[in-house]
């Protein structure tokens, strides 16, 4: 099954940013910020989206 590898990579990407906005979330001003969150979110939206989609059409058969 693809999804789980596609999971994998996207629990690590958003780590990996969730840390790193952590990180950058006390030297920015609040419009960055806010900015940042509006971008994140659509990301992970649209990652969501993507393994949803995987995980269904692996679950349906249509990627074997």
């Amino acid at each position: 099954m693809r999804s789980t590898k596609v999971l994998r990579k996207f629990i690590v990407v958003s780590v990996i940013s969730g840390s790193a906005f952590a990180a950058l979330g006390p030297c920015t001003t609040n419009d960055l910020q806010t900015q940042l969150a509006g971008g994140m979110r659509t990301a992970i939206n649209g990652m969501l989206n993507i393994v949803v989609t995987q995980f269904t059409n692996d679950l349906w058969g249509v990627n074997r």
